[in-house]
């Protein structure tokens, strides 16, 4: 069976991004196309990008770098979910996945995103761009989450809309693993 990770892009205490992502994974559970992990980028710790090359060339010196590697090789999808930090998305989320380049090639992704006005679609939008320049296959379903409605004393609420989308997402995603 396949393997899709759910990235989580936030490190921040109280991110509600782990929420998301674990109610994400509750909800892949029924899958029988892929198995679905979470990568918890607050968990995999990485320093701000320190390798002496360009992750193209893939002479990767240092030793995080070698398992974050490692990790991403084994997932054939993603799914990113991002908050939206002055209208991008965090740098957390920028610096993994500048770290590699073709461990993550050809791969399907999906996004989703979460905010208070604009929901996460200015940061989705941007990481669009960048799943493009590292050759990831972004699919066009995406879930976009309002923290005004789906959030309350820091616990995420799902609703059936997003239970839905989420659903289609699944369907999108697992029907592009290569």
């Amino acid at each position: 069976m396949k393997k899709i990770g759910i990235i989580i892009g936030t490190t921040r205490d109280g991110r509600i991004g782990r929420g998301i992502a674990e109610h994400v994974l509750k909800q892949s559970a029924s899958s029988t196309t892929a198995s679905y992990d979470i990568i918890d980028l607050k968990e995999i710790n990485l320093p701000l990008l320190d390798e002496p090359y360009p992750a193209a060339a893939g002479k990767y010196q240092n030793e995080h770098t070698i398992a974050w590697s490692n990790l991403i090789k084994g997932y054939a999808g993603f799914i990113i979910v991002t908050a939206e930090y002055n209208h991008g998305y965090p740098g957390s989320l920028k610096n993994a996945l500048d770290y590699l380049y073709t461990e993550w090639s050809n791969k399907p992704v999906a996004f989703i995103g979460y905010g208070y006005s604009a929901l996460g679609s200015r940061a989705v939008m941007q990481l669009r761009q960048v799943a493009y320049g590292l050759q990831l296959k972004a699919v066009a379903k995406e879930i976009l989450i309002s923290l005004a409605t789906n959030v309350k004393d820091g616990i995420f609420l799902s609703d059936a809309n997003i239970d839905s989308q989420l659903k289609a997402v699944f369907v999108e995603l697992e029907k592009t693993l290569a």
